[in-house]
């Protein structure tokens, strides 16, 4: 009588495949969107640069709008980038910061997170002063005589 084995189920050996795979590929996603926000952030940063260069060639006031032949000429591979996200960027005129239709104002929340640091730096680094010596009064200086 042949002796019957016991076969292992297969959804058992598949799902263990598929988490061994999902945990090797689960960073590569959660680090992608920072590493679009930081690229994105820097592309920003470019395009605002640009837009000074071309502002100041032009001699061009705030609220003008730049060609983008000529803000091309200001940029790598004189070509406007694009956002990692696929987005394509809003210039915008000069004066105002460039923006991304998925991450939006990326400068703005930049410059006031940097901003309100620096406050509270001041703050805490002029209220660490000496006070002052007073000045003196003017009944305490001395007065010239007049022949």
């Amino acid at each position: 009588m042949p002796v019957e084995r016991k076969r292992k189920q297969p959804w058992v050996v598949v799902l263990a495949v598929m988490a061994i795979l999902l945990i090797s590929v689960l960073p590569y996603f959660c680090g992608r969107n920072a590493r679009w926000r930081a690229r994105c952030l820097e592309n920003l940063r470019l395009l605002e640069d640009a837009k000074r260069g071309c502002a100041l060639e032009l001699s061009a006031h705030v609220g003008d709008s730049l060609p983008t032949k000529t803000l091309e000429r200001f940029l790598r591979n004189y070509r406007v980038p694009r956002c990692p996200s696929g987005g394509v960027y809003d210039i915008g005129p000069v004066g105002t910061p460039p923006k991304c239709p998925f991450h939006g104002d990326l400068l703005t929340a930049e410059d006031s997170a940097q901003n309100s640091g620096l406050d509270s730096m001041k703050a805490t680094t002029f209220s660490a002063q000496a006070p002052q010596s007073p000045t003196p009064s003017p009944t305490n200086t001395p007065t010239s005589s007049r022949p």
